[in-house]
């Protein structure tokens, strides 16, 4: 750490990041968070060849979110991951490298009682919080870890979500609990889980794919012939691009 110091760089030769993916990764430590660097980071980029990566690591500034979203992150670590070629910023999103992100941070007592309700969120370009749902909090390591396939700002938040038919005291509350946060489920309505009713194909794909944070397919070209018009009809045309569902004939 240095003393007053925000925003810290490591630059490395962009054909360092561009080889085969899985050989190996580098970690770049510093007292804002932690990032670890896979090795194919930046395979298949056109035109980083022979150019000098820059990536960075900073404390974010909320000041331009909207209001909602700066009281929900109160006085929660933000941070901003920028990736830079020769200088000059590039957008950065590779499906198949995901980066590893641990952001030191303290928990209140309160959240210590609930640390499945500790989140990450991406910030995207019209200041919406998005959930990253692999975000977690590791009390062994005292940070807010998780991994991204692209660079922007993200924050760590609180969101503790109840159901009118989950009792604290059941076994799967803490897993309810994870998954509400998150934004995987949204329960059935009117407040309720409804934890004994039978799961729907469609409910189970959607669960599944938010769980994996993969976008539905707002504009499909092609889906089942059932998939109607409804909240899952996006998600079954990726389901079905991506091979994850074949329907049932």
């Amino acid at each position: 750490p240095i003393p007053g110091v925000n925003s810290y760089s490591l630059e490395v030769p962009a054909d360092s990041l561009s080889g085969s993916i899985g050989e190996g990764h580098l970690t770049f430590s510093t007292d804002v968070g932690d990032i670890t660097i896979p090795s194919g980071m930046l395979a298949g980029m056109m035109g980083a060849e022979g150019k000098k990566a820059g990536i960075t690591i900073a404390r974010g500034d909320k000041s331009g979110l909207p209001e909602e979203v700066q009281t929900a992150i109160g006085d929660r670590p933000i941070i901003q991951l920028t990736l830079t070629l020769d200088g000059r910023q590039i957008d950065w999103n590779n499906p198949d490298t995901p980066v590893t992100v641990s952001i030191p941070y303290t928990p209140t007592a309160e959240e210590l009682e609930n640390p499945e309700c500790i989140v990450v969120w991406y910030i995207d370009g019209s200041g919406n919080a998005v959930s990253v749902p692999n975000g977690r909090y590791d009390p062994a390591t005292g940070t807010v870890t998780f991994t991204t396939t692209h660079f922007s700002y993200y924050a760590v938040s609180y969101k503790q979500v109840n159901f009118k038919d989950v009792a604290k005291e059941v076994w799967y509350a803490k897993a309810v609990s994870f998954i509400a946060a998150r934004d995987i489920t949204a329960g059935t309505g009117g407040g309720n889980f409804s934890p004994e009713s039978n799961l729907t194909r469609s409910q189970c794909i959607v669960i599944v794919m938010r769980a994996y944070g993969i976008a539905p397919d707002m504009n499909p070209a092609d889906n089942f012939t059932d998939a109607g018009n409804t909240w899952y009809t996006g998600y079954l045309a990726t389901a079905k691009k991506l091979g994850i569902s074949a329907g049932v004939g």
